[in-house]
């Protein structure tokens, strides 16, 4: 029961620990919302960033 412990524990901090990759937008391309108002909802594409 030991042995399950240390390597489950050893992948947690392995997976916590490997280094995670931003989402990046193509500047090319304009970021796009979807807009809700009163009158229904649509497509926005006026954003050059996500943020």
């Amino acid at each position: 029961m030991n042995a399950i412990q240390l390597v489950t524990g050893l992948l947690g901090i392995a997976l916590v620990g490997a280094p995670a990759a931003a989402q990046t937008c193509d500047p090319r391309y304009p970021a796009c919302i979807e807009v809700y108002t009163i009158d229904g909802s649509h497509i926005d594409c006026s954003f050059t960033t996500i943020t």
